[in-house]
């Protein structure tokens, strides 16, 4: 059913772009995306702000001139994810930034450089491109990035060929810009740390003159892209209205929301900027501008300003109606405005209800500069073509679903006038998830909500509407299934090799199949091994002990059955030289990890934690291990039981070993890495 609905979708949208795109011999259009910080829905004039409060006469004129979305989601409320969704069409939960979260300002570059992003799309078609704003994803292969040195990869090996950043947020830590591969105006590598900043001997950025100092990057680089004959690409991304709210000199006073209303001023401001210089290089008519936000307003009274409290107070509804905000789950984290417009292609002063995604950008790009059919498995992946949306009014919606997550990692799914949530909070590897307690408690538990019906998300229908929480949930395990790789078919031992060691162990009659699960009488002792090996990456699997009577005693955790991870080939005794066993995943379970046992790495486990959720004898356990560079985190039917840091890991095969207790497993699969990522980002 999915691959039918696939192919209708893009029959339909081939269709349409034969009938309403430009004709191929056209030039392609420049593109501005224009990414605002923390911009909540109801925060413009022409999404309903009062003009009492705040006025944004240029986005009020862009949305006369295009399409004004109603139902633009961001896949994340908080901002690094939704940053990596519009580059690269993918979800950002299916990297090692999975739990809802954001990057750390010293960590590395999240998108892999062998990633096709927009960026990249569009340089192989002849484009210019420039990232110039707040980037937020990291730089570098390093656990910690070294501002004082150079700063690579980033955005220019993604295929930008111009940046001036801010690193992470409105006043970060960092308190310089980067330009293209050092920090701008760079002098020296000395360090002078005060509270809350890194030290750098470099030009410090003036906070309520950033907005301005951006656009004018902005600007002079589109000045420079007049009379070129090439196409081009700029990604603004505005550092407002992000804390800390810092209105510029000309902005400040200029309405009755305080200087939260104020800062918005300043962002309507650079989008009239960036607007009058592309009339400036007549580039209007050619130029399809796309501006939105990377997730909701903040709506807490517990900001660093507070303003956006006073801004409240005096009646702005930051969000508009919708509930909730920057950090939840509910409409007002992922709802924002979205607008676009194109001169001869999009209907000016139109309206869409249809249901979008900012992930999709890059399907609906790729689709507008006539890319060839991609891999959607490879290439953009949860993108989906929605331009029909941009230029027509499509009967049918052209988004099955989309998957959301909330800053506490909650997912949730939308689906015609549906949104089902998972309510089960996340958290990095090493930490608790929230509590089901507190202010956000309402977000952590299942529930199912009718949008058309009950737009506020006040009442739970899921007792009535049991088969459409099936659906959906079924739906949403279906995406989360997607970019796994099963290391064990339920079949036979193709993918793995088996090793004979001391007493014959790992004779491949050890182990036997039935109904799909992997089986080991321990006796004599079974190993094998993938027969391709592994360095980062994500393992899941489950496994359940037989016989009771061969367990050991619980103090002695000895560690012989489970699963290993292994660094170099065993030697002729069984022994394995570079590794140490991981103990006490059970009785008589345990895991041998690529840790060298010249490296001192010390590992423990949360003894407390682990007589707690580990399973009795004959049921299952859930076992997952995240390994990144010199970081593994192991968890234990969801709890976090044990954490390594500063190890070198060398890679290696996974296996598998049962040592005396009789052994069962099933649904071993992997998720890969392909460069060094953090695991703790803040």
């Amino acid at each position: 059913m999915r691959l039918q609905a696939l192919v209708l979708l893009l029959t339909a949208a081939a269709g349409y772009l034969l009938a309403h795109a430009a004709p191929a011999d056209s030039p392609k259009p420049n593109l501005v995306i224009i990414l605002s910080d923390d911009y909540g829905y109801g925060s413009a004039g022409c999404y309903g702000a009062d003009p009492k409060l705040i006025r944004t006469p240029n986005l009020d004129r862009l949305a006369r001139e295009g399409r004004r979305f109603t139902q633009a989601y961001t896949p994340s409320s908080v901002c690094t994810p939704t940053r990596y969704a519009i580059l690269t069409g993918r979800y950002c939960w299916r990297t090692p930034l999975n739990h809802g979260g954001v990057a750390n300002t010293m960590d590395p570059l999240l998108i892999e450089t062998n990633r096709p992003t927009l960026a990249s799309l569009l340089k192989q078609h002849g484009y210019a491109t420039a990232m110039i704003g707040k980037w937020h994803l990291g730089y570098g292969t390093a656990k910690r990035v070294d501002y004082t040195k150079e700063l690579k990869p980033g955005p220019l090996e993604l295929g930008f060929d111009y940046q001036f950043a801010v690193p992470q947020n409105h006043n970060d830590i960092t308190r310089v810009f980067v330009e293209n591969h050092q920090v701008f105006g760079l002098r020296s590598d000395k360090l002078s740390p005060a509270p809350s900043k890194l030290g750098l001997d470099a030009p410090e950025r003036d906070d309520p003159k950033t907005m301005e100092q951006l656009t004018d990057r902005a600007v002079a680089w589109l000045e420079q892209q007049r009379g070129r004959p090439a196409p081009f690409f700029l990604y603004f991304a505005p550092v407002a209205v992000h804390e800390l709210v810092t209105p510029s000199a000309q902005a400040r006073g200029t309405g009755a929301a305080g200087p939260y209303g104020d800062f918005i001023h300043d962002l309507d401001r650079s989008v009239g900027r960036i607007l009058t210089a592309l009339e400036a290089i007549d580039a209007v008519e050619r130029t399809l501008v796309v501006f939105t936000s990377d997730n909701g307003g903040v709506v807490a009274r517990t900001s660093k300003s507070n303003t956006q409290a006073r801004a409240m107070d005096a009646g702005l509804k930051i969000n508009g109606a919708l509930r909730g905000g920057k950090h939840d789950v509910w409409e007002g984290g992922f709802r924002v405005p979205f607008i676009a417009r194109w001169p001869g292609r999009i209907p000016p002063g139109s309206v869409s209800d249809q249901m979008i995604g900012l992930v999709d950008l890059y399907a609906t790009v790729a689709a507008v500069v006539g890319e060839p059919a991609r891999d959607p498995g490879a290439v953009g992946p949860d993108s989906v073509n929605l331009w029909p949306a941009f230029t027509g009014t499509p009967e049918q919606s052209l988004r099955q679903d989309l998957i959301l997550q909330s800053a506490n990692g909650v997912y949730a799914i939308r689906s015609g006038p549906w949104k089902w949530i998972e309510g089960v909070p996340l958290a990095p590897p090493g930490r608790t998830p929230p509590g089901r307690q507190g202010p956000r408690a309402d977000q952590f538990r299942p529930q199912l909500l009718n949008l058309e019906a009950d737009p506020g998300e006040i009442t739970d229908v899921s007792a009535r509407y049991p088969e459409v929480v099936e659906r959906l949930s079924a739906r949403l395990q279906q995406h989360q299934a997607q970019g796994w790789a099963d290391l064990w078919n339920g079949r036979d031992f193709t993918a793995w090799r088996f090793h004979l060691g001391k007493e014959g162990a790992g004779n491949q009659g050890t182990f036997t199949v039935q109904d799909g699960i992997l089986h080991c009488s321990g006796r004599p002792a079974g190993y094998m091994f993938t027969q391709r090996s592994y360095r980062r990456y994500t393992l899941q699997l489950e496994y359940a002990f037989e016989r009771p009577a061969d367990l050991t005693n619980d103090a002695e955790f000895r560690g012989n059955s489970g699963c290993l991870i292994h660094v170099a080939e065993p030697n002729a005794l069984g022994l394995w030289p570079r590794s140490v066993e991981v103990q006490g995943m059970h009785r008589d379970a345990g895991l041998i990890l690529p840790i060298p046992r010249t490296l001192k790495c010390e590992l423990t486990f949360d003894r407390s934690a682990l007589e707690r959720v580990r399973k009795p004898v004959g049921e299952w356990n859930l076992v997952e291990i995240e390994v990144n560079c010199g970081d593994m985190v192991i968890a234990l039917n969801g709890t976090v039981i044990s954490t390594v840091s500063g190890c070198e890991l060398t890679e290696g095969p996974i296996g598998l070993q049962s040592e005396n207790a009789a052994t069962r497993w099933r649904s071993i699969r992997i998720r890969e890495w392909p460069l060094p990522l953090a695991l703790d980002p803040e």
